[in-house]
């Protein structure tokens, strides 16, 4: 590969000094992204055009981000079912009894 042009076929006559001749420089932003519900562990998400600029000017990529789903200290998920554990009395057990347990809303 040419060192002068890095094989682009383009030279390059005066330097900006802020991209280290690459013709892109390097930014961050935030952006806000959606989470549907639903996901699990391991799902991804694509932003559309959000990635990293696309060659000579081209359109920009895409942003993908995975997704962890930290463990719940009330539920658990088990596939798409919600679980939460409830402690009661022997006598509640065997008698019956109502108790009050936390719900998603």
């Amino acid at each position: 590969t040419c060192p002068t042009c890095r094989g682009t076929g383009q030279r390059v006559e005066e330097y900006c000094g802020t991209c280290g001749g690459r013709g892109l420089n390097q930014k961050t932003k935030q952006i806000k992204v959606t989470i549907p519900p639903g996901v699990e562990p391991g799902n991804k998400l694509r932003v559309r055009g959000e990635g990293d600029a696309g060659p000579n000017g081209g359109p920009a990529g895409d942003l993908y981000i995975f997704l962890n789903v930290k463990d719940d200290p009330t539920f658990r998920r088990e596939g798409p079912e919600i679980y939460s554990d409830a402690t009661i009395s022997y006598l509640d057990a065997i008698t019956g009894a109502s108790v009050k347990t936390p719900v998603v809303d």
